[in-house]
């Protein structure tokens, strides 16, 4: 059984809109809905579904170590159901072992594609989608076990830790393609290429252009113009906001971007989000 390649991120850093190319990819580049992509790009370490499956009792009367401790059995659900590969699993877990629990063990994993946003700018998208504020945003960027609830299961938690911490998690790893979101909009042929080989898929220049055009933002806005994206919380009006790389420029005030580079000055600039 092959395993998992797996697209992990901080929220809010694009993770939709890989998996959303990648979709379109396996499909030549053809146009696809947000809300129908296939089982093989849909899936995500958090659905409740797999941990039921697996405990076959009601989550909310575990512990939070007890459903650690079924992620294994979770995992394997995934992908003996899947039965396609390459396997796509959504992740926003920092790559870290809790209570004893490896949370992504070597025998379920294949390739990672870990995608990096200037967190400046998700401090501000992560406000929008939380309902809060950037004030707040920048708070949780930095706490020291942030946690964040799946909505349809409470029981069942993202493990995100602070930013910085995140990215510094997954990077450097030998299975894992470090890509940033900015290169996605200015460099988007290359870094989406750089996808494709990573994983050993054969690439196709002109299925690459199809498929970029058709995930485009401006196409994105169409879609939930007449059909809200489901994983989009009830509080805001759309899930695909702006998708804009900069935007911290014109909406954060002096305090608010230097905290976030007294937070995180070392890993950002170590990706290229700060001078050295």
């Amino acid at each position: 059984m092959g395993g998992i390649s797996w697209v992990a991120s901080y929220p809010k850093s694009g993770n939709t809109w890989l998996r959303l190319f990648l979709a379109s990819y396996h499909n030549g580049g053809s146009p696809v809905r947000p809300n129908a992509l296939p089982r093989e790009f849909e899936a995500a370490d958090h659905a409740e579904e797999h941990y039921y499956a697996a405990a076959a009792c009601d989550l909310n009367k575990l512990s939070r170590t007890d459903i650690l401790h079924l992620r294994g059995a979770a995992l394997l659900k995934i992908m003996t159901e899947a039965r396609l590969r390459p396997l796509w699993v959504k992740t926003h877990h920092a790559r870290i072992v809790l209570d004893d629990v490896r949370l992504f063990p070597d025998v379920y994993t294949d390739k990672s594609v870990y995608i990096v946003r200037d967190p400046r700018d998700v401090a501000i998208s992560f406000a929008h989608w939380t309902s809060t504020t950037a004030d707040d945003s920048i708070r949780w960027m930095n706490a020291g076990m942030a946690m964040m609830r799946n909505r349809n299961s409470p029981s069942i938690f993202h493990f995100l830790g602070p930013w910085s911490s995140h990215v510094d998690s997954w990077s450097g790893k030998a299975d894992t393609l470090v890509i940033r979101y900015e290169d996605m909009h200015t460099a988007p042929d290359e870094t989406f290429t750089a996808v494709l080989e990573h994983v050993g898929i054969d690439v196709d220049a002109d299925t690459v252009k199809r498929a970029i055009e058709n995930v485009t933002f401006d196409r994105l806005h169409k879609y939930e113009d007449t059909e809200k994206f489901h994983e989009a919380p009830p509080t805001i009006d759309r899930f695909f906001r702006s998708g804009k790389a900069g935007q911290w420029r014109d909406i954060l005030t002096n305090e608010q971007t230097e905290q976030i580079e007294t937070d995180h000055g070392y890993t950002m600039r170590r990706m290229g989000y700060l001078d050295e």
